[in-house]
């Protein structure tokens, strides 16, 4: 995981810019890749600190694309889930053998 802060992000569009000294340049970082259950719309701020993975993927003129992307200081988390819904499926499985 690599610590970085957000250089830039253009709230209407859905993305921004990551920067690190761990990464050799910018990190493109789209909205879908954040982790920020049950807050509506994913956002993040310029100045903000997030933790990051991200590979070696150009996007938009950067050679870099982060690839999830976890607000500072608080608990990832992903998915549909609302913190007092459960999860939102489930699944079971039964099999019956005939007597042969």
């Amino acid at each position: 995981m690599t610590r970085g802060v957000v250089a830039a992000w253009y709230d209407e569009e859905g993305w921004g810019v990551l920067d690190s000294p761990e990464v050799p340049g910018e990190v493109f970082a789209h909205f879908s890749m954040i982790s920020q259950l049950g807050r509506g719309y994913r956002s993040l701020s310029p100045g903000q600190h997030v933790h990051f993975t991200w590979e070696d993927r150009p996007q938009d003129g950067y050679a870099f694309s982060a690839i999830e992307i976890f607000i500072a200081g608080e608990a990832p988390s992903w998915g549909r889930e609302t913190e007092n819904s459960g999860p939102g499926y489930s699944s079971s499985f039964h099999i019956e053998f005939d007597d042969v």
